[in-house]
């Protein structure tokens, strides 16, 4: 019998919010929350939810003072010993059935080492997916969102995938890693499918929807992880699809953050 995992990132005082996430204990599915703790949060409380989330056998806590998303991701996905995961939130709502509809599509697809499912939006327009399985090119991989992506765990760490500790909110770029993770796995030759079932809803809101020049900085670093001194030209072609958004912080400031971020990458990860 496979079993799945859902990986919770959360930290400081959304430990309260990410003890609703786990739904009724199953015997296929079970919970990592990764709770990183720094400063300005109620302590006695959070004891109370340590103590309630104990009573739970299908519940690992792991505690970490380390900051960063992708730190944490990286620390759930090495707490794990699912045959698959699920990447997730604090702020996620699962749906009642989640666990049979991502068993059920690695069933289908069982050379997919990734899946991206569709999750729905609270309060935001919602976003628009394929209606049909399909395997996700290069390109496609640039719309997933992290709480979309399951993975086959043994896979990854075979190709020993993880995400890069320099993206993410709390890092030095604070957007990108999905992306980031997708793309180095995509080149190491595993298989990304997307599947058309929606598996939680979320908060519309997006740490990777925001234009000012800290993101922009590091939208900038983000091109040039991905793509090296080449992805000049796309950068500029992203800039070009996004000068609406971009206009919203200034044009002048965004574009010059991006480009810093873009030609101080290198300097930055050696530093």
């Amino acid at each position: 019998m496979k079993k799945l995992d859902v990986l919770i990132s959360t930290c400081n005082d959304g430990i309260f919010s990410a003890i609703a996430v786990p739904v009724a204990p199953n015997c296929q599915v079970g919970y990592v929350i990764v709770h990183q703790q720094f400063s300005g949060f109620d302590k006695k409380r959070m004891l109370a939810v340590y103590r309630a989330l104990s009573l739970r056998p299908d519940i690992k806590l792991v505690e970490s003072k380390e900051a960063g998303l992708s730190k944490s991701r990286n620390l759930a996905l090495a707490s794990s010993d699912a045959d698959y995961v699920l990447l997730c939130d604090d702020d996620v709502v699962l749906m009642k059935d989640f666990h049979e509809k991502i068993l059920h599509a690695y069933e289908e697809f069982n050379n997919a080492s990734i899946m991206a499912f569709k999750t729905r939006r609270i309060g935001a327009q919602q976003k628009t997916y394929p209606q049909n399985p399909k395997k996700l090119s290069f390109r496609n991989i640039f719309s997933v969102s992290s709480i979309e992506i399951s993975i086959a765990l043994s896979d990854i760490k075979k190709a020993s995938v993880r995400f890069d500790e320099h993206f993410g909110l709390g890092a030095s770029y604070p957007v990108g890693e999905e992306n980031i993770f997708l793309a180095d796995a995509y080149r190491k030759g595993l298989c990304i499918v997307f599947y058309p079932a929606t598996v939680a809803s979320h908060d519309g809101a997006s740490s990777g929807s925001l234009w000012g020049s800290a993101n922009m900085r590091a939208r900038g670093a983000l091109f040039r992880r991905i793509f090296g001194i080449m992805g000049i030209p796309l950068l500029f072609v992203y800039l070009l699809k996004h000068v609406k958004h971009i206009l919203g912080g200034g044009l002048y400031h965004g574009v010059i953050a991006c480009l810093i971020g873009f030609f101080g990458y290198s300097k930055d990860k050696s530093s």
